[in-house]
This record gives structure tokens, C-alpha cells and sequence, in this order.
């Protein structure tokens, strides 16, 4: 027995295969489905079959009671709940949930713009979702009309939008989707998101604004064509908390990421390109006005291609108005500037704040812009924060305007910084600024009494674009600090103990022989004449073959003492 069912009289004469709900059943085993919308009208029949063909029985006709929606609908196509997004919305904001609901959109086109309220009803145990019907299929919602965005969740919660893209197409819209009035728990994902223009003004592809707004997720989302990616801002209110950016890519805009007023927010594993161009400073990402007690965790992002003819192009750029704020920044590679004219490179630039810079990949080309280039400016002034340095590597490639690896604006600044490395190419290049400029490594240890186990060379990056290290290249090898909560690499590949510097955890590839003294034990300060010593010498193979008749020689005032020849191990 088959049983068809819906609100069309014309399927069920026809016995359209799309209004089939139950296949090879008994007749006394059929119950309505519990996804049916309230006072609607529905029609049903049970068609039987045997060895002599089918026999259809009599249509039925009933009425639904008002009631919350529960299970699975549709939008669009032949056989569609709704015909549209709105037309569901508005169901879901008279009615609300009682369960688990799922609403998913047919292919195609949708010209409208949302606005979603708390609907009734959602909660962790019953979540709202919005796809598609098919995994495979394209649904796009695209906004044309008067509303300031394509979609607004306006105080919603537990709300989830899986595979909708947005796009903006003339009218008024300047935002692809909005979160306001304290939205929670919400999660967009695996959208493509496309602005009207990177010239727009106050484009966003995603705009978080007002406090309470809290827990939401932004996962695997392609932002691009704005003048702005993301901008998250609680405004004056408080702070919103728990919020994150994950796995999301940005492309010809001006700005990445934009974040204000929040606590444990986390911007991870994500590919930002703001290449769209400007005159002014154009950020990777932007830590801007932050209340005390936030913190901002920034970690295993690949920032590349940021472009600007004004004033700056900073990868990350720090400047709370908090000393307390924490700002965790780890496991980055930033490379790849492309500015012009006069302005400057600022790969991370930081003002204010608790910072720490740990095992970041940093890498300023040669770029056509005349300004000078930082891979590290610190502009704090006295009391406005802390900076701690550790695990990085700075190279600056930039062959002849002025260049930095670390640039510390003023002398009352505080800062920690160990166990980095330090690479510049050029004719202009100085290693650090600290009271005055520090060409070289030896010089800044000595002005600031730090990087005691930093070192300066080429760590070997694989390109300009790929700051993975290449194998051959041994130092940044397992020489690192050992650091809480970094456990992986940028790549999810496992931190060794001690730790590569740098973002990337890679295999080094040791040549045959590399050998090193470990320690000499019986050294005096001063030796009787003609009377014979006994000296201890530590040696070490850390190349990758047995080495034997290695010659150990001890010299002193030029003149050979003595020499042992030893077998050495890897």
C-alpha cells in the first residue's frame, strides 16, 4: 500500500510520487507526519495493490489545529511547505517549536531578505535549522530590496544556517548577515557570503553588533566584495562572550576581521586575503576598544596579500583601550604585502593591551611601497600594557627602504622577548629599535638584556607564500621554549618537546655530519706553567650518520695541545 498525502487535491488524484509518504505499509499502520502546518487544510489516500494492479481508495480530507512546528519542511519546488524563506519565517514566528526543526530550501534563487526573531520554543534540545535539500544542490538567498541586510537574526537563538549563500544585488543592503539585539547560540556555515563592493561604504559580510550577542559561530564561510569581512562590536554595553570565527575565508576586501568588546573570542584557522585595495590602513586582522576583563585568541590563521597605497598594511593590528585585555596571538603566518606608494608594512602592530606573540611564521617581501617595513612594532608607552615574545620568527625580505624585525616605539615600553629568530636581507635592514636602532642581534641583546637564546639566519621558508620550512634547513629544529596550551602546529601536526620555532612543526632532515660541543669540564681560570692538565671534553653528532676518526682538538694561544680521535654516534 502506498499512502499520498497534501495540501494540493490535484497530487492526490494523480498520485504524484513527490506526495508518496509511506510505501508497503498496512493500512491501520498510516499516522499523519508531525512536521504538518498548523490550520492548513490536507488531503489523503491510501492506494492498494495487488496481483490484479492497484485500487485506490476514497480521499480524505482534514484540518491541522494551531500548534509549534516540529520535524522537517521544505521550501520551494513541486512539493514545498513554503514557497519562500519569509513565507517560513513568518510560520515559525506565529507558531514557534516544539521540537527539533529543520527547514530545507529546494535549488535556486531566492530574491528576499530576512529578518528572524526569537522564535518560541528554540532552545539546545530544539535547535532551528535552514540547508538544503541536497548536499550538492546551490540555494541563494539574494537581497535587493530596502533592508539593510540580507539576513537578520534579531535577537534569535539556537539558529542555524547550513549552505545558504547571500549576496547582495542592488537596493539598499550594505550587509550580508546581521546578528543584533542580543542573538545567542547561533551558528551560519559553509556559506558563500558576496558584498556589493569593496568601495561600498559599511559594507560587512558579517555584522555582529549590541551586547548579549553571545556563543554564536561563524564556520567555514567565504566573505567577499566588502568593505569589511566580519566586524563583531558588543558597542557600549558590555562585552559579548564566546563568540568565534573558524574556518572562514576573506578576498577583495579592505578589512578581515574587525573585533571590539569581546571576551573569549576566538579567530582560528582561517585564510584572510584583504586585497581589494585602498587608501587607507587596510588590517588582516583588528583588535580595536576592549573592556578589561576580554581576551581575544588568534591562532592558526594564514593572513597573506594585504594591499593599501595610504597609510599602513598590518597583518594583525592590536590597539584596546585596556591594559588588562589579554590578546593571545599564535601559530599565524602573515606574508605576502602587496602596498604601494609610501606607506608602510606593519605585519602586527600593537598599542595597547596583554599580549602574547607566540610561535608566529612572519614573512614582508620586497614590496613597492617606499615606507618602511615592521615584522614587530610595539607602540605601548609606559604603563598601557605587557608584550611578551616567544618562538617566532621575523624575516624581513625588503631589499632597500628601511626595515625592521622588532621596532619598540618608546623606552618605558615593557616588554618580554627569548628564543626567537631574526632574518633581514637588505641594504637597509636593522634587526631591532629599541632607545635607538640595534643593527644587529649582538647589539639588541646587549641595549635590551633580552633574546639571551635568539638567534639571527635564514629559517628557510619554502617560498615568499608558503612559510612551511623546508627540511634541510635545522634552525628553528626543536630548540623552542616550552609552551602551554599549544599543543599543535598551524597544520594539527603535534608540537614536540621543546618545540620548532615558528608556526610550522616539521620534520628536519639532519646531513650526514654536524657536529657540537656541548661543555668543557676542568677549565681554570689560570694554569701553573709546565705542569699537564686533565680537560673533559662533551662532543656531539647531531647529523644523521655514524662518524668515526673524528678529530677533537684542544688549542690554546693558537698552538695545538693535544687531539683524540672518537667515533660518534647521531
Amino acid at each position: 500500500m502506498n499512502v499520498y498525502l497534501s495540501r494540493s487535491l490535484a497530487d492526490i488524484e494523480s498520485q504524484n510520487p513527490g506526495c508518496r509518504v509511506l510505501s508497503s505499509a498496512a493500512t491501520e499502520s498510516f499516522r499523519p507526519p508531525s512536521h504538518l502546518l498548523s490550520g492548513r487544510n490536507y488531503y489523503w489516500r491510501a492506494v492498494c495493490r495487488n496481483l490484479n494492479g492497484t485500487m485506490p481508495g476514497p480521499i480524505w480530507q482534514f484540518t491541522t489545529d494551531s500548534g509549534p512546528l516540529a520535524g522537517n519542511y521544505r521550501i520551494g519546488g513541486a512539493n514545498g511547505d513554503f514557497a519562500t524563506f519569509a513565507e517560513a519565517v513568518s510560520e515559525l514566528a506565529a507558531f514557534g517549536i516544539s521540537a527539533p526543526t529543520s527547514v530545507r530550501a529546494a535549488p535556486g534563487s531566492y530574491y528576499e531578505t530576512l529578518t528572524i526573531p526569537l522564535i518560541a520554543g528554540t532552545s539546545d534540545d530544539h535547535p532551528l535549522y535552514f540547508g538544503r535539500i541536497a548536499s550538492d544542490s546551490s540555494v541563494t538567498i539574494i537581497g535587493n530590496g530596502t533592508a539593510p541586510s540580507v539576513l537578520k537574526l534579531n535577537g534569535s537563538a539556537f539558529v542555524t544556517f547550513d549552505g545558504v549563500d547571500f549576496r547582495i544585488s542592488g537596493g539598499s543592503p550594505r550587509m550580508g548577515v546581521e546578528l543584533a539585539a542580543g542573538s545567542e547560540n547561533n551558528c551560519i556555515r559553509n556559506s558563500l557570503i558576496i558584498g556589493p563592493g569593496a568601495e561600498v561604504s559599511n559594507g560587512r559580510g558579517v555584522y555582529l553588533v549590541g551586547p548579549n550577542s553571545n556563543g554564536n559561530r561563524f564556520d567555514s564561510l567565504t566573505v567577499r566584495r566588502f568593505v569589511r569581512g566580519f566586524h563583531l562590536d558588543s558597542q557600549s554595553s558590555g562585552s559579548s562572550t564566546g563568540n568565534i570565527i573558524e574556518h572562514c575565508q576573506t578576498d577583495t576586501v579592505r578589512s578581515g576581521v574587525f573585533v571590539a568588546r569581546q571576551n573569549k573570542c576566538h579567530i582560528r584557522r582561517s585564510r584572510l586575503a584583504v586585497d581589494a585595495g585602498s587608501f587607507d590602513e587596510t588590517d588582516g586582522i583588528i583588535v580595536a576598544t576592549t573592556l578589561p576583563e576580554d581576551s581575544v585568541f588568534i591562532y592558526d590563521n594564514q593572513i597573506s596579500r594585504v594591499v593599501t597605497a595610504g597609510s599602513y598594511a598590518v597583518g594583525i593590528r592590536i590597539k584596546p583601550d585596556s591594559a588588562a585585555a589579554v590578546v593571545r596571538i599564535y601559530n599565524n603566518t602573515i606574508c605576502n604585502f602587496g602596498n604601494t606608494g609610501s606607506s608602510q608594512v606593519r605585519a602586527i602592530y600593537i598599542t595597547a593591551g596583554r599580549c602574547l606573540i607566540e610561535s608566529n611564521s612572519i614573512q614582508i617581501n620586497d614590496v613597492a611601497a617606499t615606507g618602511a617595513s615592521y615584522a614587530l612594532y610595539i607602540g605601548t608607552v609606559g604603563s598601557a600594557g605587557y608584550t611578551t615574545i616567544r618562538n617566532n620568527i621575523f624575516a624581513n625580505r625588503e631589499s632597500s627602504s628601511i626595515a625592521y624585525g622588532i621596532f619598540v616605539l618608546s623606552g618605558s615600553a615593557a616588554f618580554y622577548s627569548d628564543y626567537n629568530i631574526f632574518y633581514g636581507t637588505g641594504s637597509n635592514y636593522r634587526m631591532g629599535r629599541w632607545l635607538t636602532d640595534q643593527v644587529t642581534l649582538a647589539l639588541w641583546k646587549a641595549a635590551t638584556g633580552g633574546d639571551e637564546h635568539s638567534f639571527a639566519g635564514d629559517p628557510g621558508f619554502v617560498s615568499s607564500t608558503d612559510l612551511h620550512i623546508m627540511p634541510s634547513y635545522g634552525l628553528a629544529n626543536q630548540n623552542g621554549a616550552i609552551l602551554t596550551g599549544q599543543s599543535q602546529d598551524i597544520d594539527d601536526d603535534p608540537r614536540l618537546i621543546p618545540p620548532d620555532r615558528g608556526a610550522d612543526e616539521y620534520e628536519y632532515i639532519a646531513p650526514p655530519a654536524d657536529f657540537a660541543v656541548m661543555d668543557l669540564v676542568g677549565i681554570q681560570p689560570s694554569y701553573l706553567e709546565f705542569v699537564p692538565v686533565s680537560i673533559r671534553v662533551a662532543v656531539q653528532n647531531r647529523g644523521s650518520e655514524i662518524q668515526r676518526g673524528v678529530a677533537v682538538r684542544l688549542w690554546c694561544n693558537d698552538s695545538l695541545q693535544d687531539e683524540r680521535r672518537v667515533t660518534l654516534t647521531p
